[in-house]
């Protein structure tokens, strides 16, 4: 209800500290422009597997791999 953001990184957004214990979350433009691709392709019928090897190959700036995973855009990163 306040608006604090209680978990880790997005992608499409930056957490912003307010003050001790309180984070917003504010749009990255540049991430958020990713987000949206996303959507429009999978809205025109693009399956998961297919937009991210195009994401891939475009040499799109993805989400930070965690640890022990692969780096790059895949079909979990795209469902996420």
């Amino acid at each position: 209800e306040l608006g604090h953001h209680t978990h880790g990184k997005v992608f499409g957004y930056d957490v912003q500290r307010i003050a001790k214990g309180h984070c917003e979350l504010r749009i990255n433009e540049h991430e958020a422009q990713i987000v949206r691709d996303i959507y429009t392709r999978s809205a025109a019928g693009e399956g998961a597997r297919t937009i991210a090897g195009a994401l891939n190959r475009a040499g799109v700036p993805k989400p930070r791999a965690q640890k022990g995973r692969r780096d790059g855009w895949s079909v979990s990163t795209i469902r996420a």
